[in-house]
């Protein structure tokens, strides 16, 4: 799940295999993100990734992203979402929503779809 530049994956605890934790990660700093470049220069991803405790994914991507685009700054997020409905509609149906509270799904879309 994504939402803006929080991530959230599934870690396995050492000593542990079936117990599971979500942790929730934050971008990596634009400094972090330069030292493990420079580092990584000089030195194999697998050794990169162990010194900054960080994914070997995670330099080969960092890596990637210098040579395209000349810095390490994180790119823009793209994620641009089309609407099932317009805006009219919507407030349309949240107005009716508003209205009956207690209409199930089924019968709210079959209203809407009505109309």
């Amino acid at each position: 799940m994504i939402f803006g530049m929080l991530y959230c994956y599934i870690k396995i605890q050492p000593r542990t295999p079936y117990l599971l934790r979500v942790i929730a990660m934050n971008a990596l700093s634009i400094d972090l993100r330069q030292r493990i470049l420079n580092y990584s220069l000089a030195h194999p991803i697998r050794q990169t990734a162990e010194v900054f405790q960080v994914s070997p994914d995670t330099v080969h991507r960092l890596k990637k992203l210098y040579y395209e685009t000349g810095g390490v700054e994180p790119r823009p997020c793209q994620a641009e979402h089309w609407k099932a409905i317009s805006e009219e509609a919507e407030l349309y149906l949240k107005a009716h929503v508003m209205e009956n509270p207690d209409l199930t799904l089924l019968i709210t879309y079959q209203f809407l779809i009505t109309t």
